[in-house]
């Protein structure tokens, strides 16, 4: 009988390292779920950043392909400055039934370029590219 209870009574100081363990692990994986939140939180800001960025080349487009119905010939290089992007479109090339239009949208840290092909007689996109 005194075995067994000189056994329990050695159990006393388990205690201590049972918890500094086990803090220990919810330590880790409390670290690791943060880290995972905020590089999601900077992907997700990415993209968006990205997606304004798509639709301001786009919009450079659109000005372009107003521009084109109304003169013939506008002045190659269209500058929009709008909500933190900058926007460039310019004509690349004139071709005979077509225009090549390139636009550009810069940000903070995202680039996007757009380039499309205007048809001259109607000024509707005959083909989108990248």
């Amino acid at each position: 009988m005194k075995e067994s209870w000189q056994v329990v009574r050695n159990e006393r100081g388990l205690a201590l390292p049972m918890v500094l363990a086990v803090t220990i692990l919810l330590f880790l994986i409390l670290t690791a779920v943060l880290t995972q939140l905020v590089r999601e939180g900077h992907a997700r800001t990415a993209e968006w950043k990205m997606i304004r960025a798509q639709y301001a080349a786009e919009s450079g487009i659109a000005r372009m392909q107003s521009r084109l119905c109304v003169v013939k010939r506008p002045k190659k290089l269209l500058t929009t400055q709008m909500n933190g992007l900058r926007t460039e479109t310019k004509i690349d090339r004139y071709e005979k039934n077509a225009v090549h239009v390139i636009s550009i949208a810069h940000g903070k840290g995202v680039k996007q370029t757009i380039k499309a092909k205007l048809a001259r007689d109607n000024c509707t996109i005959q083909k989108w590219g990248r």
